[in-house]
């Protein structure tokens, strides 16, 4: 996601914001568990509205402090996993 980086160097393989919509579409019809990880954008708070995000305080590229999140899909009944313990 373009608005979540802080540098112009992207990735070999990016996804365009259609496709980052069409994908959590397709994800919603998964009848299994789902978590998606990435970093908090306008669009993510949109698409994965409904979902339980949880955030983590990290350090990125030249130790710049950030945080990262993950989505857990509403199937995910339970938010006492110890994921970021």
């Amino acid at each position: 996601m373009p608005e979540t980086r802080s540098t112009e160097r992207g990735y070999a393989y990016e996804l365009s914001l259609e496709q980052h919509e069409l994908l959590s579409r397709k994800l919603d019809e998964v009848r299994g568990l789902v978590i998606v990880s990435g970093y908090r954008s306008t669009l993510y708070d949109e698409i994965y509205q409904g979902w339980h995000r949880m955030d983590k305080r990290s350090v990125a590229d030249a130790g710049k402090a950030t945080v990262e999140s993950i989505w857990l899909s509403p199937r995910i009944q339970s938010t006492e996993l110890p994921l970021f313990t």
